[in-house]
C-alpha cells in the first residue's frame, strides 16, 4: 500500500512539471509571434503589403470604391 502512495505522489509531481514545461514554451511561442510581428511593422512595409494583398482580392472596382 505504501508504493502506490509513492506512485500516486510521483504522478503529481509529474503532472506540475509537465504543466510548467507547456506554460513555458506557450510563453516563448507567444513571445517569439509578437518580437516577429514587431520587426515586420518596425520595417514599415507591413500597410504596404496589406493594400497590396487586398487589391489583389478584391476586383478592382470594388476596391476602387472601397479605398477612395
Amino acid at each position: 500500500m505504501g508504493c502506490n502512495v509513492e506512485q500516486r505522489r510521483f504522478r503529481r509531481e509529474g503532472q506540475g512539471s509537465v504543466e510548467y514545461a507547456l506554460a513555458i514554451i506557450a510563453f516563448l511561442a507567444v513571445a517569439i509571434a509578437l518580437g516577429v510581428l514587431w520587426h515586420f511593422v518596425s520595417e514599415g512595409s507591413f500597410a504596404q503589403d496589406a493594400a497590396e494583398a487586398l487589391t489583389h482580392r478584391i476586383p478592382w472596382g470594388v476596391s476602387d470604391v472601397i479605398l477612395f
